[in-house]
Parts: structure tokens; sequence; C-alpha cells
């Protein structure tokens, strides 16, 4: 084509363009007005109608749910603190129950004594009736905060889960207790009366005949309605399942009613909108191929048919300037103004987020001692257990408080308190490692999340802790000389003793517990709490059996004979809980009390020196009780030079437990020392010769000799005459000269069975257990 038929071309498209287009030139006929109703209204209002049904539908549903929800969690929370505390109630009126009845023995026999003391009596009296109230008050709240009365909703969620039947019997329990308190209230109101009545003989006669059958029906009605609260979690939870079922059935029919309006909408949207702007397109598309004849069809009043009729009548003028305009908006793009509004934007935006990171931190942040707060650590922990569960790596956390904290706040004032924990933090800082995170979870308890790490490596950094924090006393500018502060700490680790935050948490808190609980100022794994759990529910099971033979186990024996018995049931308890830790140290105990009661008859001791010493030689290992298990059960011949030393701490810690029992404190020097070497080379006080306790000496000597004979993991079994031989060479050295002749004749009285009034007492009590 030729450049002068280009230009008439040119020429012919801009007064096409320029001319205004017949009626008769329309292609498309374009429609005005129109009946339907939809297309009579506006957009707005068109979409708003769709959308408002279903949305109020939905928002009703939602609400339902939210209101649901809240009712749930509140039904669960409230469920929760009422079973704990109903349990707590319960637990501590089994321990108020347990000491009155100690009381009163223990006021039996201060009436028996000849002559009785007045002033001894009354407070006896006066404590009886100190731990009735307490019981009365226990049972009271107890009754007051009933489980299952104070939630109406409750009892209906009980029936429909098919539970319905232990309200009745909770309250029969309940009743069962009440019954049994009064029958012994009432029988300890008789003696006490007979007490006061100089009638002592009568008082005895009732405590036999009626208190203690009383006691141990309340006893029994208090335990069934323990574990009957006990046993209410899993119908509590079949109650809940049944309220979360409604509430799944109304968050699907919310969703059902949310999708229906959802498909209403684009329905609605497709036919009134979507299409006609389709249409709108193709007249746009015929417009920039040439047809400038083409108009855009108007249908209905809605702003739709507004836009058509305003394109239709500026159509001849809009496509000329189309260019003009685009420029115009580039051009507006550009412009200074919209740079300015831009650069206002962005500092409002900086702002906001420096003022979000301020509250982010302060939100995370514990404002005492600067670490992270109890929301930051459950975030961060739970954090690292979802890492270690997905790639495999170790975890562990540490939970640690501190030891007698309160009596720094009464003795100091919380302000020091307050510092105290604040050094506490630092120094906890100063001992970890890069990548561990400490943090206050609440109170005095503080948290270490130890990434990275197993149980083993997470001992020895609590080790390391413990020992930073008790070797230097904290709050030096406050008080004259520091504060001297030790802690106990707990050890969980992942995947063992729990795979979530909360699970670590709390076995971490049970094994700070049973730390705090044997002796303060160590460190006890989630795996020995769980043991010390089993163990003291041994114990409670093993206490409610001598409490059901009591009635008769005195038969035939005389007050002093009881008494021995009564200490009796103490030791053999001690030495289960340590036999159920350490196999076979039971056996180990009687041996050794064995020997030292036969050389307790050699050197003519007295009845009570004898009982006294052969009950030392039986406990002497009780230190082991408060050992972590790795040293019971690690062999011997693997312990490093520290290891051997914390063994051998074993002699001290028994003696402090055995000094806090009245009835066996006089047996604490004995078994402090047992480890004590003639030449002065023993622990702990590095005693020599006749400085150490003869009771002492004495179970030194049978102690290894009984060692010797057995098998251990580190050595064989010798002969009697090797271990004798071996004992031999070792006097003057670690044994006291004077006693192997005793030992000798000990060892030849066992071979021909020579029978001794200790050891008879003591088969005697093995018989009755």
């Amino acid at each position: 084509m030729s450049v002068d038929s280009d230009t008439d071309q040119r020429i012919l498209s801009s007064e096409l363009l320029r001319a205004p287009i017949s009626h008769a030139q329309n292609v498309d006929r374009v429609r005005r007005g129109g009946r339907d109703f939809l297309l009579n209204m506006s957009i707005s209002k068109r979409l708003a109608l769709g959308f408002l049904v279903p949305m109020l539908i939905v928002s009703l549903g939602l609400v339902n749910i939210s209101l649901q929800s809240y009712r749930l969690l509140t039904n669960v929370s409230t469920l929760n603190q009422h079973l704990l505390h109903a349990y707590t109630s319960l637990t501590s009126a089994s321990a108020t129950l347990k000491l009155t009845q100690t009381n009163l023995q223990a006021a039996l026999a201060d009436a028996d004594k000849t002559p009785p003391n007045p002033e001894t009596l009354r407070e006896d009296h006066q404590v009886v009736l100190g731990l009735v109230e307490k019981y009365d008050t226990t049972l009271n709240a107890y009754m007051q905060n009933d489980v299952l009365a104070l939630s109406p909703d409750l009892t209906a969620l009980f029936n429909v889960a098919g539970h319905g039947t232990q309200i009745d019997e909770q309250r029969a329990r309940s009743n069962d207790v009440l019954r049994t308190w009064q029958s012994y209230q009432k029988s300890l109101m008789l003696i006490f009366d007979a007490i006061e009545n100089g009638d002592v003989s009568n008082a005895q006669i009732l405590e036999i005949t009626q208190t203690e059958s009383s006691y141990a029906e309340a006893m029994t009605s208090l335990l069934i309605l323990l574990r009957f609260t006990d046993g209410l979690v899993p119908s509590i939870h079949d109650a809940m399942m049944v309220e979360e079922n409604q509430l799944l059935w109304v968050m699907a029919l919310s969703f059902l009613c949310l999708v229906a309006g959802l498909l209403v909408v684009g329905k609605l949207v497709s036919a009134t909108v979507v299409r006609r702007l389709q249409r709108f397109q193709t007249v746009v598309q015929s417009i920039e191929q040439g047809l400038f004849s083409a108009r855009v069809e108007e249908q209905g009043r809605d702003e739709i048919a507004q836009v058509s009729h305003a394109v239709n009548t500026t159509l001849d003028t809009i496509v000329g300037l189309l260019e003009e305009t685009k420029q115009q908006r580039d051009e507006l793009a550009k412009s200074e103004e919209l740079k300015r509004l831009h650069e206002a934007l962005q500092r409002e935006h900086e702002a906001l987020n420096a003022a979000n990171a301020r509250l982010e931190m302060l939100a995370t942040t514990d404002v005492l001692t600067n670490l992270p707060n109890h929301r930051a650590l459950q975030s961060l922990l739970e954090q690292e257990c979802e890492r270690t569960r997905r790639f495999g790596h170790d975890l562990s956390v540490l939970f640690f408080d501190g030891d007698r904290f309160k009596q720094v706040n009464d003795t100091y004032g919380h302000a020091t308190g307050d510092m105290v924990l604040q050094e506490l933090g630092s120094r906890t800082r100063g001992v970890l490692r890069m990548g561990d995170t400490v943090g206050r979870f609440g109170g005095e308890e503080f948290l270490v999340i130890l990434p990275e790490t197993n149980q083993q490596e997470a001992q020895v950094l609590a080790e390391r802790l413990r020992s930073a924090v008790a070797a230097l006393p904290l709050a030096t500018s406050a008080v004259e000389g520091g504060i001297a502060i030790t802690i106990s700490i707990g050890v969980a680790s992942y995947p063992h003793e729990g795979v979530t935050a909360s699970e670590l948490c709390e076995q971490a808190d049970q094994a700070m517990y049973w730390a705090k609980r044997l002796g303060r100022n160590q460190i006890r794994t989630a795996a020995e709490a769980v043991r010390a759990n089993r163990d003291a529910d041994l114990k409670a099971a093993t206490a409610h059996q001598l409490k059901r033979v009591e009635g008769g186990a005195s038969d035939g024996h005389t007050r002093e004979q009881q008494q021995r018995v009564e200490q009796l049931r103490l030791i053999y308890s001690l030495m289960g809980a340590l036999n159920w830790r350490e196999p076979g140290m039971s056996e180990h105990a009687h041996e050794v009390s064995d020997l030292v009661a036969s050389m307790a008859r050699i050197l003519e001791f007295n009845e009570e020196h004898a009982f006294r010493t052969a009950t030392a030689a039986f406990l002497h290992d009780i230190g082991k009780i408060a050992l972590p298990d790795r040293l019971l059960h690690q062999p011997k011949e693997q312990f490093s030079a520290q290891e051997w030393q914390l063994l051998h701490q074993h002699a001290e810690l028994g003696a402090d437990i055995v000094e806090d029992i009245p009835w066996l404190s006089n047996l604490a020097p004995a078994i402090r020392h047992h480890h004590e070497r003639w030449d002065g080379t023993g622990t702990p006080d590095g005693l020599v010769g006749t400085a150490i306790p003869l009771e002492a000496r004495m179970i030194a000597l049978a102690e290894a000799y009984h060692t010797m004979i057995t098998t251990q993991s580190y050595q064989s079994a010798r002969t009697p005459a090797q271990a004798l031989a071996e004992i031999e060479l070792l006097v003057g050295i670690q044994f006291d000269p004077s006693l192997l002749s005793v030992f000798r004749s000990a060892l030849i009285q066992r071979e021909h069975k020579v029978d001794f009034k200790m050891e008879s007492l003591k088969r005697d009590m093995l018989s009755t257990l």
C-alpha cells in the first residue's frame, strides 16, 4: 500500500470517530428500563440483600458456638478446680484423721503415767480438739465444694453420658464419711471424759473396743470417697464429650449455612453483574476492533445500566481521549503529591512497627527479672518440642525454685526477696550455655529450656547450676553477709517424660517436688519422681494394712513391748521404701542387724541398749533413700571419685532422717559414723579410735563382713573364712581391735543358732507384719 493510501485511511478513521452515529447505524439495539425487580435495585443493596440472610444465620451460629465453647471451657475449668479442691480436702482430712488417732494414743499414754501430769493431759486434749475442729473444717469445705452439687448442668450431662448413678453414689459416700466421723468423734469425747474423771482404764477399754473400730471405719470410708472422687475424671470427660458433640453439630450447621449463602451470593453476582459485564466487555472489544457503531446494552436502572447509558452517550468523544486519559493517569501516579503521601504512610508504618515490637517485648518479658515470662516460656517450649519432634533431636527442661524462699520474704521483706529473685536469674544465666533459655515461670519458680541436651547432660548442667547457687550468698548489697540460698531442681527429657510442653513442665515440676521432699538442695529426675510416687502409694497401702491389724497385734505384749512394736513398724516401713528402690537392701539390713545383736549380747548390753544398737544396724543404710537412682543402679566399678563421695554421704543423710523422728533420734550417732575408720581416714568426720561410737564400730564390722560374703556387681562372693581373714588384716586400720574376738564369737553363735531376745522380738514383729 502506498503512503498516500495510508494517510487517507487514517483521515477516514478519524472522521468516523468524530462523526455522530445515526440511529439506523446502531447494529445492537439499546434497551432502556426493564421490569426485573433485582435489576431496578442498586448493586450495593442487591449484594447486601444477598449476603444478609446467610451471614445472619452464620452469625447466630457463631455466637452460639462461642457461647457453648465458653461454657464448655468454663465447665472444664470449674470441674477441674472443684476436683482438685475436693482431692486436696480429702487428702488433708486423711492426714488429720491419722494425726488425731496418733495424738489420742499419746494422750492415753500420758494419762497412764503415775502420777499423770494434768497440764500435759490438758494440752493433749486441746491438741485433739484442734485436730477435730480442723477435720470438721476440711470435711465442711469438701461438702460445700461438692463437684456434682455445684454444677447442675453437669447432672444432666452425667445422665446423658450414662453416669447418672454416680451422683447418688457420691452423695452416699459423702454421707458415709460424715456418719463414720461423727461416730469416731463421739468415741473421742467419751475417752477424754473418762480421762478427765480419772478413769484411765475405762478410757483404754473405750479406745480398744470403740475408737479403733470407728477410726478404721472413718478412714476406710474416707479412702473410698477419695478413690471415688479420683475416679470421677473419666466420667466428667464423658460428660464433656456430650457437650462437645453438641458443639460440633452447631458448627456443622453453621458451615452448611455459610456454604449455601455463598452459593446464593455467587449465583446472584453471576446473573446480575458478571454476565452483564461480560457483554460490556464484548462491546468494548468490538470498538477496539473498529466497530464504532456498537453500543452497550442498557437493562434495568442500577449502576451498570447508568454506566452503560453514560458510555453510550459519550462514546463518540471518549475514544479520542483514551490516550490522553492514560497519559494523565501516568502523570498523576508520578506526581509529587502521591510521593509525599507515600512517604508519610511509610513513616506511620515504621512507627506502628516500633510500637508493636515494644508491646511484644512487654508481653513476653518478666518485669522483675527481665527474663522471659510464663507466656514466652510456654511458646518457646512448644516451638522446641515441635522442632525436636520434627528433626529427632534431644530436648530437656529444668524446673527449680528457691528452698524455703518464704522465709526470705518473711525475714527480710518482699523488696529483698525480689532482689534475691533477680540475682538468682542473673546467676542462672551465667551458668547456662549459648542457646539455653531460662525464664521466670511464676513466683519463685524458674524454667530452663535446654535444646540439643539429653538427660545425662541435663543432670550435669543442673548440678553445675545447683552448686553455683549454693556457693555464694545473694542480696549482699541489702543484707550484711548476704542470704544463703539453695535450690531444688527437677529434670525432664523429651520424649521419655513427655512429648508436649505441658507434659514436660508437669514431669519436671513433680521431680522438683520430690527433690524438696527428700531434703532440698538436690536434683531429681522425672523417672525418680514416678518411682517415688509409686512408692508413696505402696506406703499408704502398707499403713492401711497395719491399721487394720492393730486391734489384735498387742495381745500378749506388755506396754513396753507394744512401744517397741510401734517402733519396728516405722522402721520396717522405712526399710520397705529403701528395698523397693534398691532390691536386696532389706536382706542386707537384717543380716547386719542380727550380727550386731549377737555382738551386743556378748558385750552384755542391757535389753534397751541392745535393741537400740540392733535397730541402728538395721537402718544404717537408710540414707540411700535420698540418693539419685543412678547411684543405686550404676555398677560401682564405673563410679567416679565425685560419685563415690556422694554415695558415702548416705551415712549423714540417714542420720538426718532419724534425727527428725522422736523414737529414732538416739540412733543418729551410730548411723552417721558407721563409715569412720579406726585410723581416722574414714567419713564423714574423720574420727579416730575410741572417739568413734562403739555402736558405729560394731556396725562397720558386721556390714563389711556381710558385703564380702555377698555377690556384688563389682566383686564375687568370698567364703566366710576368707571374709574373716580379710577383716583380721584390717584390724587396727579400719576396725576396732578389741571387737575382733567379739565378732568371732558372734559368728560362732550364729552357726549354733543361739537365740537372743532382741532378735526374737524382731522375728515376732515380722510375723505380725
